[in-house]
């Protein structure tokens, strides 16, 4: 009997816990039950779902990263060796153990865990090399009493699912537990990837099981109802009325930053051949922006703009940086439009909660990667995003010096290209797929000269599928389209991501 499907947009933390491997006796059904009996107490439980499972096999593991595709939070608690890592067991149920770099091998794949919980004793040695995967490990330099560690769990916990930023939700935790074992405190630490500042880095939203179906669908009530003048802040660029994009009470008007544009409209970006002066101007503007918002006090970040796909996926990357919750607003041209939808809808991520379960199909035709790392090969990646229209080959190939060194990956629309097919429905799927095409190109080509984007999609999906460009080891160039170049139309390469500049000719 094929084991029962969890659904994913419920999860965000999954626990995994193993006992009676030696050691002290760590009781826990007794941690479970603490930690969700202080959710459920605040009635939080369904702001921070959890899946839980007492048995700590890899198997059990496995199966269940397999079947959250978005939890946010691993949590392991367990008995650990300094040396030997995490000790759990195998599909047999037999002792294993797993070290830092294992783990890091294994988990890395899951991209969407943001916090790795090493609940064991002498971790920190293991989370050194987790946090060159993950945004953030929690660790311990030696050992916690268990009941102070209970304690310390359900204080993280609660601050997590009040929203509170990682970083403040550990501290909180560790000043606890400060009073309730005193120098207990001192053996808990909270590491991050060198480019993340676990203050910015909160959990996404999530209602679970008592949202309904009708209420997933009513996006602009659920947005009207949240957005404030203290949380919210509307990142806009030539756009007249941002008010058209993001629902909210007048009493609760968000702040606006304005990214400046040479001129109004679309021509400043379309005309053949670019001034790359006015390029680096509005890159400039972007990096002006996304500093402001950084020196401010807000958590929730409304991307309304209308930029080229090259300067957007831009401005997404600098704010992934800081790990604000991002919704991304798309435009739908009017013939395009379905009855009764919105010109601008919100693509997430931080409007999932307002979007239909996730459908498991791929949204693409699937990528036929090589099934082992290529070392050799030391030319370039050349991935087409094709929703909007078919992207021809030639096109592509006349973009780069010397087409025998390009390696060419064609994302397609499983049901055909046309804007139309990529909505709210499955925006999760496209952009995922669009990440993982990124990621797999750096991992599976790591001498490749550069992976470069060929765009003809909504610029949210663009926005989306690059937030993680940071990770990529190998740089990654955006592509615009002109279709007015002499003597034809062309792409050219307009915006390293990873370096986050605009490129010379």
């Amino acid at each position: 009997m094929p084991r029962p499907m969890t659904p994913a947009l419920d999860i965000r933390i999954i626990f995994v816990g193993v006992d009676g491997l030696g050691g002290a006796d760590l009781r826990l059904e007794k941690e479970i039950a603490a930690i969700k009996d202080e959710l459920t107490q605040d009635r939080l439980a369904a702001s921070l779902p959890a899946r839980a499972d007492a048995q700590g096999t890899t198997d059990a593991l496995h199966a269940a990263l397999l079947d959250a595709p978005r939890a946010q939070v691993l949590h392991f608690s367990a008995h650990g060796h300094s040396a030997k890592g995490l000790m759990l067991r195998d599909a047999d149920g037999h002792a294993v153990t797993a070290n830092g770099p294992q783990l890091a091998r294994f988990l890395g794949r899951f991209r969407n865990l943001r916090l790795i919980v090493l609940g064991a004793c002498h971790q920190k040695q293991q989370a050194d090399a987790l946090i060159d995967v993950f945004d953030c490990v929690l660790a311990t330099s030696g050992v916690v009493p268990i009941d102070a560690s209970r304690q310390f769990m359900r204080a993280l916990y609660k601050g997590l699912a009040n929203g509170d930023s990682v970083a403040a939700a550990f501290e909180t935790a560790r000043d606890r537990l400060a009073i309730d074992a005193p120098g207990a405190e001192k053996q808990v630490c909270l590491m991050h990837r060198e480019t993340i500042d676990p203050h910015w880095v909160r959990l996404d939203p999530v209602h679970g099981p008592t949202l309904t179906a009708a209420q997933r669908t009513a996006t602009a009530d659920y947005l009207r109802a949240r957005v404030d003048s203290f949380r919210d802040v509307v990142l806009t660029a030539n756009v007249k009325r941002w008010q058209d994009a993001v629902p909210h009470k007048p009493s609760a008007a968000p702040r606006i930053i304005r990214i400046e544009v040479p001129e109004p409209g679309d021509a400043w970006h379309r005309i053949w051949r670019p001034d790359r002066d006015e390029w680096h101007a509005v890159a400039a503007e972007i990096g002006r922006a996304v500093d402001e918002i950084r020196r401010g006090d807000w958590t929730r970040v409304h991307i309304v703009v209308h930029l080229p796909y090259s300067l957007a996926a831009l401005l997404a990357c600098a704010l992934q940086a800081m790990n604000h919750e991002l919704i991304i607003y798309q435009w739908t041209p009017p013939p395009l439009r379905a009855e009764g939808q919105r010109a601008w809808e919100p693509w997430g991520p931080g409007a999932v909660e307002a979007m239909p379960p996730r459908d498991d199909a791929p949204f693409f035709h699937p990528v036929d990667w090589p099934e082992h790392t290529m070392p050799d090969f030391t030319g370039d990646i050349a991935i087409t995003v094709a929703v909007s229209r078919p992207i021809a080959a030639e096109l592509v190939y006349a973009a780069a010096p010397d087409r025998s060194r390009i390696r060419l990956v064609s994302l397609v629309p499983r049901k055909g290209t046309g804007q139309a097919t990529l909505d709210q429905h499955n925006i999760e799927r496209a952009a995922g797929q669009l990440d993982e095409a990124i990621q797999m190109a750096g991992a599976r080509f790591p001498n490749a000269t550069a992976i470069h984007i060929f765009p003809c999609a909504p610029k949210a999906l663009i926005m989306r599928g690059s937030l993680r460009v940071a990770t990529s080891p190998v740089r990654v160039i955006v592509h615009e389209f002109f279709q007015d170049a002499e003597p034809h139309p062309l792409y050219l390469p307009m915006v390293d991501l990873k370096d986050g500049v605009v490129i010379e000719p």
